[in-house]
């Protein structure tokens, strides 16, 4: 079987109206599509997925926010034309009939089966799929505490997998607990692909100063260092810029921007504050001096990349925890990110029968 002929299937939260969600199922496709593999995303979300994910950003009273997220919807779809898609479907007996040499599972939190936007749905576990051989690369159980029991259809399912990888330290230990196996933990596939055409290819918002402090957190919980945040910008003499959620002390909040002006926006910003992983994965991918402040939903990921990469101290997690930090040495932690990117290369593609 040559290269050109292998069909590769991707399942994880592609369409969701969230940048890292978008963007990391792209950069898998795009790692994959780019070997000369036939790579297509499983174009599934199930109905309650669908339904509560339409009705939080449809069903508002101000007309300015409901066409700030029509408009925002609008920009996402658009993007998700760059890939290949199966026929949607909302129904898991459908993807039967769909036959791939490989199916790959993840990124993002596809195996938090308490996750009530998604409900307990183990189709990402690989239930009603067909392949000849299953993979999660960089899969996430996200707030589930390492101690968990997982159910134990849960248990059969991911034993059978032929490759398990997974994306944080508490991931990798539920597995251990309760498969007794010692599994991977590889990067974001976001760190894997470049993003550079896709980056000159597009063009941000106006009214933006030279020197920004860009600020992103979907879980709002920023908004509880209001008054610090806006002491420090004004000492820098930064303009604060909110992407994707409205935040009081911003200058400017741009809600409706696409992921690809997402991303040159970190990557021309000039301080990130962020509450978000794949925040912090592109503030560390483009060399950022940021901090995080992860909620419940993101901890584990969070802290678990940034002991990997050596920077646990850009974490503030409570009241008393210093806003500013002396600035990152990329120089000296570059090396460490190009091994880990490299070894989480290597996993994918030996799986895949690449290299």
């Amino acid at each position: 079987m040559t290269n050109q002929k292998i069909k590769i299937g991707i399942l994880n939260y592609h369409s969701g109206i969230n940048y890292g969600a978008y963007l990391q199922c792209y950069a898998l496709y795009k790692v994959t599509d780019d070997q000369g593999l036939d790579a297509q995303v499983i174009n599934y979300k199930n109905f309650r997925h669908w339904l509560l994910e339409y009705r939080y950003f449809l069903l508002r009273i101000n007309p300015k926010i409901l066409f700030s997220n029509i408009q925002k919807i609008r920009n996402f779809k658009k993007l998700l034309k760059q890939m290949e898609l199966s026929k949607f479907t909302w129904i898991n007996s459908s993807l039967k009939h769909k036959k791939y040499d490989y199916i790959i599972i993840g990124s993002d939190e596809v195996w938090n089966y308490t996750n009530p936007l998604v409900g307990y749905d183990l189709t990402y576990f690989g239930k009603g799929l067909s392949a000849t051989k299953f993979a999660s690369y960089a899969a996430s159980f996200g707030w589930l505490n390492r101690d968990v029991e997982l159910p134990a259809e849960v248990k059969e399912l991911i034993s059978k997998f032929d490759l398990i990888s997974v994306r944080d330290e508490n991931s990798k230990t539920v597995i251990s607990n309760n498969l007794g196996l010692d599994v991977p933990v590889v990067l974001d596939p976001t760190m894997l692909y470049g993003f550079n055409k896709e980056m000159a290819d597009t063009k941000i918002p106006s009214g933006l100063e030279d020197d920004y402090l860009l600020l992103y957190s979907p879980g709002g919980i920023i908004d509880e260092r209001h008054d610090e945040l806006i002491d420090y910008c004004k000492d820098k003499k930064l303009q604060i810029v909110s992407l994707g959620n409205y935040h009081a002390c911003a200058d400017i909040n741009l809600l409706t921007i696409d992921p690809f002006q997402w991303l040159v926006l970190i990557r021309e910003a000039t301080f990130v504050v962020t509450s978000s992983f794949h925040g912090v994965v592109f503030s560390v991918k483009f060399r950022k001096q940021f901090i995080s402040s992860p909620n419940k939903a993101s901890y584990n990921k969070i802290s678990s990349l940034l002991h990997e990469f050596n920077l646990s101290d850009r974490i503030f997690y409570h009241s008393e925890d210093e806003l500013t930090h002396d600035d990152i040495n990329y120089d000296s932690l570059q090396p460490l990110i190009d091994t880990k990117i490299e070894q989480s290369r290597m996993t994918l593609f030996n799986f895949l029968g690449v290299l």
